[in-house]
């Protein structure tokens, strides 16, 4: 397999040196792809069992045995249909119909064709024992591959395909393995890319772990540690290295570049990120009221819940969780700000048979918080803000039995039972 960087590749690369004290104004880290410490899942759609009008996309397997059957899944299915439609495989109707429901333009992708698949093969002896395997150098040629017992299968396999990165392939790899769970086969990829970089005389061991083939800003996870610090962070955040703050600007979508630049009033900033400012925003929420966050709520506890009606545990949080917390904690300093992705034409049914009494925003007639500037990609997303103005805790833990356990953390006057 031929290596995409030298390992000398891994260490630091500066620019940008501060004019005082030597201080780096930027940081660009080159990391390599690595096989996984911790297992992060990256789980693709089911195998394609029959691959329909788009079966003329994927190659032919060779090297099988009698009976044996390929399967394939895609890492980026919008590069396979438009090089497809290249190769004269694809109408131009069908091409620029997915193309325009996905709001994407093909001029992002490659015309000359990209392995953006990975294959899997699984067959039966004579005894009817299931067997697999896999296409670890993305050949489609499975005669030099290895033959397990399903049941025996590696917990985790190194493949090869490619990514197209500025409209160019590149090789790729990642870690693999079959899951057989809640009776959905389907692959489940594992990745990682890691480097270690030295700011003044610290050595900084730098981890992104991705929950997404790409490494999107919600999708990964950033560790940087030293010998005796280690801290965890999303894209566009804050980090601490000394005595001084960077931001982490930005992640090239295959996890190996990643760029922070010195942010010394970081501490001044907002953020989605807990210990600072959250973003403010104005909007008006159903009651006709102009919201101004977080400024109109000094001095409270503020749940605010990015959420939509069509998110089944959004909805049971406000029909079974919200009212009786919200009665209980309220003339304690506790709000709640609902920003939902909907319109206020829309809410007013459900607000009807959903007594809301709290602060309900329906966000597609203001601007969209949502995107801009919070960056909200699923919901239901939870950020609670102290009374300092500053985020406390966000996240699953914000959710049903959590969020009363974490107010009472900071609010431990508060009844337990609801008022009569």
């Amino acid at each position: 397999m031929k290596r995409i960087f030298p390992a000398a590749m891994c260490l630091l690369a500066v620019v940008g040196l501060a004019a005082c004290g030597g201080r780096r104004q930027t940081i660009e880290l080159q990391l390599e792809k690595q096989a996984p410490m911790a297992r992060s899942l990256v789980t693709v759609p089911k195998f394609l069992e029959d691959c329909g009008r788009f079966a003329n996309l994927y190659p032919e397997a060779t090297g099988l045995p009698e009976g044996w059957k390929a399967y394939f899944v895609e890492e980026d299915f919008p590069q396979l249909l438009y090089q497809g439609f290249c190769a004269g495989k694809i109408d131009t109707a069908t091409c620029m119909r997915y193309f325009n429901a996905w709001q994407r333009d093909t001029a992002d992708y490659s015309a000359a064709p990209v392995q953006v698949y990975m294959a899997v093969a699984f067959g039966r002896d004579d005894a009817g024992a299931e067997h697999v395997m896999f296409d670890t150098d993305g050949d489609c040629d499975f005669a030099d591959e290895s033959d397990y017992l399903f049941v025996q299968r590696p917990a985790m396999v190194k493949m090869a395909y490619e990514r197209v990165v500025g409209k160019k392939a590149v090789p790729d790899v990642t870690w693999a393995a079959v899951s057989d769970r809640f009776g959905r086969r389907s692959l489940v990829m594992h990745e990682m890319t890691r480097g270690t970089f030295t700011l003044g005389r610290v050595k900084y061991a730098c981890s992104v772990i991705a929950h997404s083939v790409s490494y999107f800003k919600q999708g990964c996870k950033i560790v940087i540690a030293d010998d005796n610090v280690l801290s965890e962070h999303e894209l566009e955040e804050y980090v601490r290295l000394g005595d001084t703050w960077y931001r982490l600007d930005s992640l090239s979508p295959d996890g190996r570049f990643l760029r922070m630049t010195h942010a010394p009033d970081a501490a001044a900033r907002e953020s989605v990120q807990v210990g600072f400012r959250p973003y403010s925003f104005t909007a008006d929420d159903m009651a006709g009221r102009t919201v101004r966050f977080p400024a109109d709520f000094a001095g409270k506890y503020v749940l605010l819940d990015f959420w939509a009606m069509s998110c089944g545990p959004c909805v049971q949080e406000i029909r079974n969780s919200y009212p009786d917390v919200y009665a209980r904690f309220k003339d304690y300093g506790f709000e709640i700000v609902g920003v939902a992705d909907n319109t206020a034409a829309d809410l007013r049914g459900f607000m009807a048979e959903n007594p809301m009494p709290w602060v309900v925003i329906a966000d597609r007639d203001n601007g969209s918080v949502r995107q801009e500037p919070y960056g909200v990609t699923s919901f239901p997303t939870l950020i609670l803000i102290g009374p300092d103005g500053r985020i406390l805790e966000k996240g699953e833990n914000l959710r049903g039995k959590g969020l009363e356990l974490i107010l009472r953390r900071y609010m431990p006057g508060a009844p337990a039972e609801a008022a009569d």
